[in-house]
């Protein structure tokens, strides 16, 4: 039987700073800007949206406001990207 580990957490939250990532550069719009729209500190949003440390639901959420996009959109392309990762 050939049977694969399931993704780890880390691979979710590389996944997810990637869906964010793309969204961000899709807008055009730089770290500064995101900060001001989601109400969330630079130097943390920073930090959030390049994946150096894991967010708080409420992170997620301010960030998909900033970046106009629902949660659940976030949701299933942070799991398809996880998807392929890990086929």
């Amino acid at each position: 039987m050939n049977e694969t580990a399931p993704p780890s957490f880390e691979d979710y939250d590389n996944a997810l700073a990637s869906v964010l990532l793309a969204r961000k550069k899709k807008l055009e719009m730089n770290f500064l800007e995101l900060s001001l729209v989601s109400g969330i500190k630079y130097q943390q949003v920073m930090r959030l949206v390049n994946g150096h440390r894991p967010m708080q639901f409420s992170e997620l959420v301010a960030l998909c406001h900033g970046l106009d996009i629902p949660v659940q959109e976030v949701a299933r392309l942070t799991e398809e990207r996880v998807a392929n990762t890990s086929s």
